[in-house]
């Protein structure tokens, strides 16, 4: 299967400081049930963030952080999920050993 590169533009607070080129990372969304609760669920797991520019190089003073990911085309309904999150649901990138 391929890889699929995708930019996501994230508040810098939810990214690990330590995160850069060839981390692997989870990424969560935070939903809210059908019982009106708030979920956090990873959507996508374990893919290689292929850049990771420091806040100020990617938006500057915005308090926004480019995260470059490559993820599997197994993956691609979950990227969905993760795409049509940003600015309406809470994500939170989660960093892998």
């Amino acid at each position: 299967t391929g890889l699929l590169t995708v930019p996501l533009g994230l508040p810098a607070l939810v990214v690990p400081p330590d995160v850069h080129a060839g981390s692997r990372v989870d990424v969560w969304v935070t939903l809210e049930s059908d019982a009106g609760r708030l979920v956090s669920r990873p959507r996508l797991r374990d893919v290689v963030v292929i850049a990771a520019p420091a806040a100020a190089e990617g938006f500057g003073a915005s308090g926004e952080r480019q995260l470059v990911l490559g993820v599997a085309e197994s993956q691609e309904e979950e990227l969905g999920q993760v795409l049509a999150a940003v600015g309406e649901a809470p994500i939170t990138v989660v960093g892998r050993d």
